[in-house]
């Protein structure tokens, strides 16, 4: 006897744009190869909408000295090849070493973690751009952001390394 059970799940992941070494499971995303890959969040973040909240849990780090690294970026820049650089395309990222903006960078003391959780708040009134690390809020990371339309993103670095984008509206 054979049965077979359907789950509804809203998927979050751009998975078109995520290249073939992405494997996605309902909102969870591993590398299955070692190679810098950035994966997209589907929404399109734009000034219709005042906040946006995206909350991600990291299920497996192989973190070899690099860590993840987890922002936004404008949507004209979205593509599965995008690499390493976040600030290089107008972008705007956290990793274990800091805050990376385009021009500079400002350190955090954030170390990823099996389990752990970051939220990404973005305020399109307010053009700021915020991050929390297991619940404790870092502040707001940017200001003034340009008025343009943005994707959250992150990039995936070694095998293994798996991510989900936590829907955040079920109840």
């Amino acid at each position: 006897n054979t049965m077979s059970i359907s789950v509804k799940c809203n998927v979050l992941w751009d998975v078109f744009n995520s290249g073939n070494d992405v494997n996605f499971i309902g909102n969870r995303a591993k590398l299955s190869c070692d190679s810098w890959r950035t994966i997209f969040g589907k929404e399109l973040i734009t000034t219709n909408k005042q906040i946006y909240h995206y909350r991600l849990k990291i299920h497996h780090a192989c973190d070899k000295g690099g860590g993840f690294m987890i922002g936004i970026i404008p949507n004209n820049k979205v593509e599965a090849t995008l690499t390493r650089s976040f600030t290089r395309y107008g972008g705007f990222a956290i990793n274990k070493g800091g805050l990376l903006f385009p021009g500079g960078r400002r350190y955090t003391n954030v170390t990823w973690r099996d389990g752990d959780i970051l939220d990404v708040y973005l305020d399109m009134d307010l053009l700021t751009l915020s991050f929390a690390y297991n619940g404790i809020s870092l502040g707001i990371a940017c200001k003034n952001l340009l008025r343009q339309k943005y994707r959250f993103a992150i990039t995936l670095l070694y095998q293994d390394d798996e991510v989900e984008l936590i829907d955040l509206n079920k109840h």
